[in-house]
Parts: structure tokens; sequence; C-alpha cells
């Protein structure tokens, strides 16, 4: 059999090659990126495809691949697993959630900068070999079939290799003087109609935890009808409270000034005094005592903007919040608002996305007081998210340069369209969470956001 490089260095060049081409390769693009990096003869790459039992380079690429495919950093399955049954050693489903804890958050939370190709990967022979403490002394052995410490040795040389990487961190923006990842994870999607169940809501916000996001934006009045009022404020403090991570990273902003009726109507209620109730209830909610973000989620029209956002100050003093926002205002109430806080207006949250340009007056205004903008639906909403691509072309045309979703593209559009601008795309599934969060890596060039400004 043709010599092969040690698992530890296959390990170390897979992953390095898997950074460098952004996160999003199939698995027959890795093969062949790492085969081009690693600098195999074809007497070695003709082993990947014999038909015969599994030689061990094959084993060994079989095993580099399961792991880059559950912690969802290549595709080509649903659930990101690649099992090796033939070798008795297939990663089952219960196996991922306690292997995910320990390994995903050394390599998710790190931004991977997208390569022009696998030739900017150094050479296997230019990167020192990693070493392992483990009782097996080599992430398998010098034996593919040796069982012992396999598992414990696998993670720690995913973990070294984590360590040796060189990557950018995912992008942070401000709000205030809080520092947040550059896109959030919207929460309505897991609390309103056609929501999935409640573990695949915590699969969801775990995966956007785990991708590196640090703002959730959720509101009381996100839930069916008036009976679960508080459904998703709820949901948020248990996927948190189960998180494997530190919960105090993450930013939690919520809205109150929107009710419920048993119809599951939507109404308002900006009255000072109901304000503060809402804030107190959702403090119990979520189980803090201080909100880090507490935003008035609709103008009354039955109440004067300078009552509703001056309860929100009321709020501030008392220490019940620790910033303050609005959201649906247009700019001469973002102004009010600003000014009616003594210049504390901590963010504007308003609907903004390529079908919904409306509020880059709002935009505007908030650049120029340094208030963080906040698009909701920013990928056209929870019905038509799927069909942006379709819907606007250059979008897609954009997407295909970069190999990346349309989706993408749009949350990098905003993104670039100002730095206190930072997107909350709703969620219901860990993949959607996600691939939003990679959308950060993404650099547009100044002709392909003139072109996407001018659809």
């Amino acid at each position: 059999m043709p010599d092969v490089p040690p698992y530890n260095d296959m390990l170390w060049v897979t992953l390095r090659v898997l950074i460098s081409l952004g996160g999003s390769a199939s698995i027959g693009e890795l093969d062949q990126a790492v085969i081009a990096a690693a600098g195999w003869t074809e007497d070695q790459q003709q082993v990947l495809h014999d038909d015969g039992p599994k030689t061990e380079l094959e084993y060994r690429l079989a095993w580099a691949r399961s792991y880059l495919k559950l912690m969802g950093l290549a595709t080509n399955s649903a659930r990101g697993v690649w099992s090796v049954t033939d070798q008795g050693r297939a990663t089952t489903e219960e196996q991922i959630p306690a292997l995910r804890a320990e390994v995903v958050t050394e390599v998710r939370r790190n931004k991977r900068p997208r390569a022009e190709s696998a030739a900017s990967v150094r050479p296997l022979d230019d990167m020192a070999p990693i070493t392992t403490t483990s009782p097996a002394g080599s992430l398998v052995g010098d034996d593919p079939d040796e069982d012992s410490g396999w598992k414990d040795s696998l993670l720690e040389g995913w973990q070294a290799c984590a360590a040796r990487c060189t990557v950018e961190r995912m992008e942070y923006r401000k709000i205030a003087d809080h520092t947040v990842s550059a896109i959030g994870l919207g929460g309505m999607p897991m609390s309103v109609s056609g929501r999935g169940d409640r573990q695949q809501s915590i699969d969801t916000i775990h995966a956007a935890l785990t991708a590196g996001m640090t703002l959730i934006d959720t509101a009381d009045a996100y839930c069916l009808d008036g009976s679960e009022f508080g459904h998703n404020e709820e949901l948020i403090a248990e996927a948190l409270h189960h998180w494997g991570g530190s919960a105090e990273e993450v930013l939690v902003a919520t809205k109150g000034g929107h009710t419920r009726t048993e119809d599951g109507s939507w109404e308002l209620n900006g009255r000072p005094d109901y304000l503060r109730e809402a804030c107190e209830a959702s403090l119990r909610r979520l189980g803090v005592e201080s909100i880090g973000l507490y935003q008035f989620h609709r103008p009354d029209p039955d109440v004067p903007i300078e009552e509703s956002v001056g309860a929100l100050g009321e709020l501030l003093d008392a220490g019940k919040i620790r910033m303050a926002g609005v959201s649906n205002f247009n700019s001469a109430q973002i102004r009010s608002a600003h000014t009616v806080l003594g210049g504390r207006l901590a963010s504007v949250q308003n609907q903004y996305s390529p079908k919904y340009r409306s509020s880059k007056t709002e935009l505007d205004v908030c650049a120029e007081l340094g208030v963080a903008f906040l698009p909701w639906s920013p990928l056209g909403g929870i019905a038509k998210a799927s069909e942006l691509g379709t819907a606007h072309n250059a979008f897609a045309e954009v997407a295909e340069e970069h190999g990346v979703s349309p989706q993408q593209v749009a949350l990098a559009w905003e993104l670039a369209a100002a730095d206190v601008v930072v997107p909350i795309p709703g969620a219901s599934r860990p993949e959607s969470a996600v691939a939003s969060a990679a959308a950060s890596e993404l650099l547009l060039t100044a002709e392909q956001i003139a072109r996407l400004d001018a659809t």
C-alpha cells in the first residue's frame, strides 16, 4: 500500500483546506482539495476510488470528513454525519450533541475566509505535525482497528488543529457600548404559525450561538395567540439555560408594546404603565435582573411617542434595562426618541431587505446618530425568504460569483450599508441559523454592491 501521511497531519490539512474553502465544500470538492494540498501521488489518490475494502488512507480520510461534517463544516448530508459503518464506528445521532460541545466551539466561532483555490493552502510538508498526549499516541493509533482512546484522542487532535489555525474571528459590531456579532438571530419564526417543535427550536438557538452569534432578538408578543404570551422569551431562556457556553456573552433583545388577543390578532399598547408591567413580565420570563436591550415594539397612535419612550428612560434609570431601543419608527420619531432619552437611544429595529428598502432613510438617520439599526425580516419575511434569488436576480448572480446563497448575499449587502447595521434574520432550523452567521464572512466588491443597490 502506498505511504500515507499520519492521521493527525491529515486532520490538520483537511481542517486547513475546509477553512480556506469557506466551510461550504462538498465531499468531492473537499477530497480533491485535500489531495492537492497534501501533494499526494496518483497511487495515493487511487486508493480513494478502489472498490475493495477500505485502505488505511481511505479510512483516515473518511474519519477526517466525518468530523468536518459532524461540525456542519461540510455539506452533503441532512444531519452532517458520515458513517463509517464497515469499520464498526458509525457516528450515531446520539453522539452528536456531546461531540459538538467539545469540538465545535474551537472552530465554528472563528471566521473562515474563502480562498481563491486549494492552491492557496500551505502544502502539508510546510506544516509541523500535530502530536497528542493521549494514551493512543496518535489520533487512531498505528492500527486502524485499535479502539483504545480513539474518541478522546480524536477530540484532542481537533482542538489542537483549531488552536493552530490562524483565522479571523466573526465580525462584530456595536449596540451602544455593547459588542455583538455582526449578525444576530431572530427568534420570531420559532414561536409563530409554522414553527417547529420545541427541541428543534432549542437546537436552532444553540447552533446560532455555536456559530458565533451573540445577539438574539425576541419579543413578548412572539406567540400564536394571547394564551401563550411570552412563548419566545421563555423558549430563549430555556435554550440559554441548557447551552454549554457562557450565556453572559449573549445579548438578548426583547420588545414590549404589542399585545395579542385570544384569536391571534395583534394590538398595541404604548401606555407607560403597561410598558413598565410588560418589562417586569419579560424580566421574569427571561430569568434576569436586568434586560440587555428593551425596545418599544411599535408606536401606539393613542399615546404620544414621548410618553412611551419616556417609560423606557425610567426603566433605564431604575436599572431594569441596560439599553433602550425602538422599533418601526420613522425618521422624525427616531430623532424624538433620541432626544427624550437624552442621547441614550441604543437601537432602531425596522423592516429592511432587498424587497423592502423604504427604511433606508431611517438607516441613514441611525448612522448619523450612531444608533444601531437592526433590520427585521432582512431576507424578505418568513414566507418569502426562500424566493429571494428568484425575485431579485442580481442577488442570485452575485451569489453564484461567490459560491454562496442569495440570502447570504442579502445579509452581506445590508452589512455593507453602514457600520451600524446588525441584521437579525429569523430561523427555525439549525442549518438556517448557521448559514446566516456565515454571511458575516462575505465581502462584496464595490461593483457588486452598486449592482445590488441598483436593482
